[in-house]
């Protein structure tokens, strides 16, 4: 057998003459596997569920108890046991799964003999058969533990499953790194054919990596290996939708004639919530959410899976209610058609997908970009005055006593991949610790100073991060995938960004107009040499296409004739913005980068790009419309910020709401961006302290700045209605754009905050 691609590797049934066979003639078809078994929770609900089978069946047959005892204890050595495995890692639950089984057996009537065993074997489902070498070894330590993996090689060497279920291990960061282990998601690394080029490698491997990513595919090769078979398992549910295992879903289809999944979200480490805005419950007590998946293989299969979608939203106990209710056939499910180039398995409507994809994705537009910055020492590092990060760092550098006391005093945690003597010895290095001090965007509308040096900032995304030095350049600010009930999640920046700075639950990406020559060059102005980050393919579709002189060099809007850098991008942040985008492809945005169309006409694309200045002015608190504010401060100017609440047209940010911030509307209230209550947000972050009379200015011009925009974005809808709508207002049909090559070490998808201390298994 030659297979399509390299991987784990099984060999399939035969009935050719003179080779041999891996099932006897004489075995039952059905051959069960729980490759990740625990206390066999699933095996014990299988012999459940046959038992009950037969003794319905028994019963019409109208057996006496008798009877049915003898026959169930006739049926369990010949036709039960033969057919039920488990595998397990750890001893404990390993040992828990044979009493389990036993005692479950026990209780339908079954007497185990004295040399019967439960078919539940010590061992590590990922790991490939054992050579004779290392079972000698094996034998050196304990003769037990022989026997029990020259049992486990024969079945993991000759034995093929029909039915493969469970309930795998969840781990991003996995133990399970051997090359073997990591060959077993090999063909996950292709779509179509081809081998995936994924910018953000870094992200890519740690999603591949997952051990259920490779449970799942030694499942799917247990099955395909049998030629047919059903693979069903409750497991993370990111492999629906995530971009970076677009390959892990070509597959599925691939192996599959049918699939049918269920969502039943609760992913309560992102906050999701329902479509309503209610709370999510998960059916387990983890965070990440999950979904069932069915799949039946079966031979000859001619085309992809038919595929069948279903969601649950809601309480775990409703979940609960729906779970003990229902099986496949009275659940309702949607048929999918997943297209390329992700192969959704979530629903989506053929057509917008279609117009999606024909237009230009954000890292196709910019096509340096990276994510933002993580610190894992926000409390060291950041700080809204220059002058005080520069002391704290100073006393930091000369800080004694345990290393333990050292963290506490400064409010940061240990480190696996910081070591804090050494981080001390190079900050004593310093002449000066003002000049490592940079602007940063920490959170929508609210800029700090970092001590950006490599002895306490950690950050492969550093050369982006570089090129924003001195605030004279413009960055878009945005995320791939969001997990709120709609998109919101975009800005623009004129400093390096932190890695929440437009997500509160995802990285965010930064997306420079401008590069400059020395990008290890910390002295940047308006002077510095510089070109422009965007495709220039995509610029001149856009110039020809409009009837526009493409102005390359230049670094302001220009005239009514000319496309500039800046006007490109402030009609792309026009779209971005725009109300009736947003909704249209929502299904799209929550599960890839932000897609930019081609304006069909110079009008169009003049307009869009006067509103989106406009909000980039607004946002980088620019605009001449902030000098004056409709709000007004009431109350004491001494007070303290402490409770941030919302009543009578005014946020009140003392308990007692006699302080506050009168005139600002329902709508600026709830404004959201990036799942950041914008209003709320800067102030929560100041809470303790009393606000300056400075930041009292900038909270006025932020609810000024909401106020606006809110206003401007009704433009932007009201702009491409009078072009003929969607999609009838832009460029139909897809633009051929030659893939641009992706920043070295680019961060995009590090590991989310709490991760970041993990020492990367890759490196």
């Amino acid at each position: 057998m030659v297979e399509k691609h390299p991987g784990l590797k099984l060999p399939l049934l035969t009935n050719r003459a003179g080779e041999k066979r891996t099932i006897l003639p004489e075995e039952p078809f059905v051959q069960i596997l729980d490759p990740a078994t625990g206390t066999a929770t699933f095996l014990v609900e299988v012999i459940d569920v046959i038992h009950r089978t037969l003794v319905a069946k028994w019963n019409q047959q109208r057996f006496t108890e008798a009877q049915q005892r003898a026959a169930w204890n006739d049926y369990v050595p010949k036709h039960l046991l033969p057919r039920l495995y488990g595998y397990e890692l750890m001893m404990a639950p390993y040992s828990i799964a044979h009493m389990k089984i036993g005692l479950k057996l026990g209780e339908t009537g079954y007497r185990f003999q004295s040399d019967e065993r439960t078919r539940v074997y010590l061992t590590n489902s990922l790991e490939p058969p054992a050579e004779e070498m290392q079972q000698q070894r094996i034998a050196e330590l304990s003769v037990a533990l022989a026997h029990e993996a020259k049992a486990v090689n024969d079945v993991k060497r000759d034995k093929r499953f029909t039915v493969v279920i469970g309930n795998p291990p969840y781990s991003k960061i996995s133990s399970n790194l051997t090359p073997e282990m990591r060959a077993t998601v090999e063909r996950y690394r292709y779509l179509d054919g081809e081998r995936i080029k994924e910018r953000g490698a870094l992200q890519f491997e740690i999603n591949l990596q997952d051990d259920y990513v490779k449970f799942f595919r030694f499942c799917e090769e247990c099955v395909n290996a049998s030629n047919n078979g059903i693979f069903g398992v409750i497991t993370n549910n990111g492999y629906l939708s995530t971009p970076t295992l677009r390959g892990m879903r070509d597959s599925l289809l691939e192996t599959f004639r049918s699939i049918w999944v269920v969502d039943l979200h609760g992913h309560l480490a992102k906050g999701e919530v329902g479509p309503d805005g209610g709370q999510e419950g998960n059916v387990f007590d983890i965070l990440q959410g999950v979904a069932l998946f069915l799949g039946l293989c079966r031979s000859p299969k001619a085309s992809d899976a038919e595929i069948f979608h279903a969601e649950r939203y809601g309480s775990r106990s409703a979940k609960y209610d729906f779970l003990q209710t229902n099986h496949r056939q009275s659940t309702v499910f949607k048929q999918l058609a997943p297209s390329p180039p992700f192969y959704l398995f979530m629903r989506h409507d053929s057509d917008l997908a279609r117009e999606w994809q024909d237009f230009i994705g954000l890292p196709q537009l910019f096509p340096r970009n990276s994510a933002g910055i993580i610190t894992a020492r926000d409390a060291l590092v950041i700080d809204e005055s220059k002058e005080t990060l520069a002391r704290r760092l100073q006393r930091f550098s000369q800080a004694t006593g345990t290393e333990s006391a050292i963290y506490a005093d400064f409010g940061f945690s240990e480190s696996k991949r910081f070591d804090l003597r050494e981080a001390q010895a190079e900050l004593q290095r310093l002449r000066s610790f003002s000049e490592p001090i940079r602007k940063l965007l920490h959170r929508p509308f609210d800029e700090r100073f970092i001590f950006f040096h490599p002895s306490v900032v950690w950050s492969l995304s550093r050369p982006m991060a570089e090129q924003m030095v001195g605030g004279e350049n413009l960055a878009l600010v945005a995320t791939r995938q969001v997990t709120r009930s709609q998109f919101e999640h975009v800005f623009v920046s004129r400093h390096m960004i932190e890695i929440k700075a437009c997500s509160h639950d995802r990285n965010t990406q930064l997306f420079p107009l401008f590069l400059y020559a020395a990008e290890s060059e910390l002295r940047l102005g308006p002077s510095a040499e510089s070109t422009v980050n965007l495709n220039e393919n995509v610029l001149l579709a856009i110039a020809r296409g409009i009837g526009l002189k493409l102005q390359l060099g230049s670094r302001v809007v220009g005239k009514e004739d000319e496309l500039t850098p800046l006007r490109v991008f402030n009609y792309t942040y026009a779209v971005l913005n725009c109300p009736s985008y947003r909704g249209r492809y929502f299904e799209f945005l929550r599960s890839d980068y932000p897609r930019i169309p081609l304006p069909s006409g110079a009008t169009l694309f003049r307009a869009l790009a006067d509103l989106g200045g406009e909000l980039v002015s607004l946002h980088l608190l620019e605009s001449a419309r902030l000098q004056t504010a409709n709000t007004s401060f009431v109350g004491s100017a001494s007070a303290e910020v402490e409770k941030v609440t919302y009543s009578r047209d005014t946020v009140w940010f003392d308990k007692g709401q006699t302080s506050g911030f009168r005139g600002v509307p329902q709508d600026v209230w709830n404004f959201h961006i990036g799942g950041y209550r914008v209003c709320q947000k800067w102030l929560k972050d100041r809470k303790g302290r009393r606000l300056s009379k400075g930041q009292m200015n900038r909270y006025e011009r932020i609810v000024a700045a909401v106020h606006e925009t809110i206003r401007i974005m009704r433009e932007v809808d009201a702009v491409i209605d009078q072009h003929g709508g969607w999609p009838a207002a832009f460029v139909a049909g897809p633009l051929i754009v030659e893939p641009s090559a992706g920043v070295a070490g680019t961060t995009e998808g590090l590991p989310m905050p709490g991760e970041e201390d993990r020492p990367l298994p890759f490196a």
